[in-house]
């Protein structure tokens, strides 16, 4: 192994212990819901499935958009992948406040959104997913959180938490909504 590659896996592994502190965030981090209620539990094998169907969504979700070079091509990636419903909505809480919300991955906003934000990117991207937990088991939906860290080149550039909505359609897991609150937000060095 060599020693930019080593300096590169032990930095990966740091940042992805020491991001479990949230900076500055709106998204839910405690261990109770808004009404005080402890979150979900794993209680039966239907929900040790489900569970183990989201951790898949979002390790592939991770992969996936790191293969791409423009925002376009990332787009079509995921919807390609079965791992997006068909009617995704997504939304970026950025840091300084503003909140982007898109409807749907086959759009002029979409594509708008993501060519700027992916195209002209010069330095790989690698996206580390950890702490994925249930926070809600419902009848066909399941909510979840996970923090998320993105290295663009060696460099810590992009991390915060992820909130997701997973549905089953058609006996499928898919993930139908993503509120993603961005704590991190450092990419210009990649361009």
């Amino acid at each position: 192994m060599t020693r930019k590659f080593r300096t590169i896996l032990s930095t990966t592994a740091l940042v992805a212990a020491l991001v479990g502190t949230p900076v500055a965030s709106v998204a839910q981090v405690g261990h109770l819901t808004d009404e005080g209620t402890q979150l979900a539990q794993i209680e039966t094998p239907d929900q040790a499935v489900a569970f183990a169907n989201v951790q898949n969504l979002v390790a592939r979700w991770n992969t996936i958009i790191t293969q791409t070079s423009t925002g376009e091509e990332q787009l079509q990636v995921m919807l390609e992948s079965g791992v997006f419903a068909e009617d995704f909505t997504i939304a970026f809480n950025l840091p300084d406040g503003t909140r982007i919300a898109l409807e749907g991955l086959d759009t002029d906003d979409a594509r708008g959104f993501y060519n700027q934000t992916v195209n002209g990117l010069q330095k790989a991207r690698a996206n580390v997913a950890s702490n994925v937990e249930v926070t809600a088991f419902g009848r066909d939906e399941i909510r979840a959180r996970f923090r998320y860290v993105v290295f663009m080149g060696d460099r810590y550039s992009l991390g915060g938490i992820n909130e997701i909505t997973v549905e089953v359609r058609d006996g499928r897991y898919q993930i139908a909504g993503s509120e993603i609150f961005v704590e991190r937000f450092d990419t210009d060095h990649a361009r």
